[in-house]
């Protein structure tokens, strides 16, 4: 049996909007993960200069080179809203403390189609954005570290790497 004269034609009409759906349904996720991923790598190396800090120094470097790292992500509202200032980054702890915390927050404006579902789920603020806020927590020191007693010889860890 022959195909009608203009199928193919009325097919692709049809396909080709489900298509670009189904694609702009994959952006967004994409886009979510992209900042997750660079936001974890900037906390997780944040935690390590923590560790280097000394404890009578402020946490503004640290904080300097946090953003100077976010600013991998590009300054447009699916990636990111607000520049390169509009992210919050809070830092705790220095080479005294037993555990570095950082907390990476900043904000994204959805597509039309998932915003308008994520608005209501009731995950936009105000403005109609999604808040993203990733927080890593490391211990400092390992656990061996503890495990000797005060008074011992200072170079009894040794004995932990045998």
């Amino acid at each position: 049996m022959k195909a009608a004269s203009g199928q193919a034609s009325v097919e692709c009409a049809f396909l080709l909007p489900i298509l670009l759906l189904c694609l702009l349904a994959l952006l967004q996720p994409a886009c979510l993960l992209y900042g997750s991923i660079v936001s974890h790598e900037a906390a997780h190396e944040a935690c390590r200069l923590l560790s280097t800090l000394p404890h009578d120094r402020s946490t503004q470097a640290i904080e300097a080179a946090v953003k100077r790292r976010l600013s991998a992500v590009p300054s447009v509202p699916i990636l990111h809203v607000g520049g390169p200032e509009a992210w919050e980054v809070e830092l705790v702890g220095n080479e005294l403390a037993e555990e570095q915390w950082v907390v990476i927050e900043h904000r994204v404006r959805p597509l039309p189609l998932l915003g308008s579902l994520s608005a209501w789920a009731g995950l936009l603020d105000q403005e109609g954005c999604l808040v993203q806020r990733y927080e890593v927590q490391q211990q400092t020191h390992p656990d061996w570290r503890h495990e000797i007693r005060s008074g011992e010889d200072p170079w009894s860890w040794i004995q932990y790497w045998h």
